[in-house]
């Protein structure tokens, strides 16, 4: 699996990544390489939102467990002292 991140040098020129794709501690070759300063692209996961998606394992709950789902959280959100 490859992921490719867009990232911005931080004070004292770091780099912080977020690539929950891979385990602590796992081995990765990282390149580096300079945008132009037009490229508009933001920082995150690069590409396709459609194909991202599609990467995704498949939902499991049915519509009535969502719905109940649903229940729970309006129930707990209506519980919340409002003052």
């Amino acid at each position: 699996m490859s992921v490719t991140v867009t990232a911005q040098v931080s004070s004292g020129h770091r780099l912080e990544l977020d690539v929950p794709q891979f385990q602590d501690g796992q081995l990765v070759r990282i390149t580096i390489e300079p945008l132009a300063a037009d490229d508009k692209t933001a920082p995150g996961v690069e590409g396709d939102l459609a194909a991202w998606f599609a990467t995704l394992p498949p939902n499991k709950r049915t519509r009535a467990q969502w719905d109940e789902y649903d229940r729970q959280l309006r129930a707990e959100r209506d519980a919340w002292d409002r003052d």
